[in-house]
């Protein structure tokens, strides 16, 4: 029992009398209910099962043919529960998103708030921790580059991708290809496969690379300003050890991913038009904020104007933009647990971002740049 919730146990498994018993003792006081869906057991499963679930919880064995269908099976399991809660396991390894970032659920204490299925965050009222020995797959997307480790059954919601003939990932419904010219006039050579996608909870062994996972969008702002540490060096004594992610920060982010460049030499550019002055001086004040460093103008003739590089040198600042956004232009990216931030956060960056990068027309404002992966 959660509060005033009741919680059930859906499990589903075949011949597992040697092990079944550690799940169901790590549970004990626990849960109100178990669901164990035998797919076919030839040994005495059921009789271990009966024997580790205590006579005051509700117990329910299903008997279920195995078809090669594991989401069929869960189904199933899912059906008999009655409870407010199912539960279900991750690996300790796994990242949750929290009110201080992403963090492992194996640090997830009681109280800390946790983004939920709902995009709200709310409490934790309980840790579950259970045995488990057996495969596990490592997950890497566009949004999480590091990847997360998760057992086979864990179920994400998504969907099997149409793997398209244009030389694109997945078919999409923005996807520029699926419209090209053939005497003189625009068609569509697209057959929007994207039209039958089917989203569902599918066990991640039932994906493949390509597939389709989704994301979250969050209903409020999930972290406040996070903390992040500068790489130390013995030499450096002006620069901070810790700095404070505040909206007025994630300006000058943006305005480094527009037209920032930095090295492990320890030199910091940002180019800008030289008649950019305002720019300029808005990033000379924010390296001088945040950083104490600072920094020097150097004007460049050219076409139109000419430009302005302003620079700064410091190994620890250039270490921790070149870390926290994933390298060089190429691969530039926002962390992205990032994208939880406040909407001031998220504007404040994008303010500057567009006035790095930014131009617009008569029609629509847009952001032309070379760094194919910024995630904004």
């Amino acid at each position: 029992m959660i509060g005033k919730y009741s919680l059930s146990l859906a499990m589903i498994g075949r011949n597992e009398a040697d092990i079944v018993f550690k799940c169901l003792d790590s549970v004990k006081g626990l849960v109100d209910e178990v669901v164990f869906v035998d797919t076919g057991s030839t040994d005495n499963t059921q009789e271990v099962v009966r024997q580790h679930v205590d006579k005051d919880i509700v117990l329910k064995i299903v008997c279920f043919p195995w078809i090669d269908d594991f989401a069929a099976a869960r189904n199933v399991s899912f059906e008999h529960c009655t409870g407010d809660f199912i539960l279900w396991c991750f690996h300790p390894e796994a990242k949750v998103h929290t009110k201080s970032g992403l963090v492992p659920i194996s640090l997830i204490r009681v109280g800390d708030l946790v983004l939920t299925h709902s995009g709200i965050y709310k409490k934790v009222t309980r840790v579950y921790v259970r045995d488990y020995s057996g495969p596990v797959y490592r997950i890497k997307t566009r949004m999480s580059e590091e990847g997360f480790l998760v057992t086979p059954n864990h179920e994400f919601y998504g969907a099997k991708s149409y793997k398209c003939k244009i030389d694109v990932d997945f078919c999409t419904p923005n996807c520029a290809k699926q419209w090209t010219k053939r005497r003189g006039k625009i068609v569509r050579q697209c057959k929007q496969g994207y039209a039958d996608y089917s989203y569902s909870f599918t066990p991640i062994q039932e994906f493949q690379v390509g597939d389709i996972l989704s994301y979250p969008r969050r209903k409020q702002d999930i972290y406040e300003n996070p903390i992040i540490e500068v790489p130390k060096l013995s030499h450096s004594k002006v620069v901070p050890d810790k700095i404070e992610v505040t909206p007025e920060f994630m300006k000058l982010i943006g305005y480094y991913v527009a037209e920032g460049t930095s090295g492990k030499n320890g030199l910091i550019t940002f180019c800008f038009h030289a008649k950019e002055i305002e720019y300029q001086d808005d990033v000379l004040f924010l390296m001088k904020k945040f950083f104490g460093l600072k920094g020097k103008k150097e004007f460049r003739p050219g076409p139109k104007g000419g430009g302005c590089n302003v620079w700064f040198s410091s190994k620890r600042v250039g270490n921790l933009f070149y870390g926290i956004l994933s390298g060089l232009q190429p691969t530039r990216c926002l962390p992205p647990d990032w994208l939880g931030l406040s909407d001031q956060h998220l504007i404040e960056f994008l303010r500057s971002y567009y006035m790095g990068d930014g131009g617009e027309n008569s029609d629509a404002f847009a952001i032309t740049t070379t760094i194919g992966r910024a995630h904004v």
